[in-house]
């Protein structure tokens, strides 16, 4: 809200009902809480993750498409036997 908003922090720390300091001190945890250990932010984090689902739904097209050649040449495959008729068999 306070990264966010136009507002002056006094403003914005009046209408929550607390001093500046405390609203300041809030911001600061919050800032140092977004940042881990490595310096990875949230901001950081979610763009990585965006990636990955795109990445995660490339290769689930490329599987679906491998599937589908899969499906097709087991059937043309298993057709070969089926509708091949063995001369020495009778009718």
């Amino acid at each position: 809200m306070v990264l966010k908003s136009d507002k002056p922090i006094a403003q914005i720390a009046r209408d929550l009902g607390v001093t500046r300091t405390t609203l300041y001190s809030w911001v600061n945890k919050n800032k140092t809480a977004n940042t881990e250990e490595n310096g990875t932010t949230n901001e950081q984090l979610f763009r990585e993750l965006e990636k990955l689902e795109r990445e995660l739904a490339e290769v689930k097209d490329k599987r679906r498409k491998i599937k589908k050649e899969w499906d097709i040449d087991l059937i043309l495959y298993f057709s070969r036997f089926y509708f091949h008729k063995n001369p020495n068999e009778s009718a």
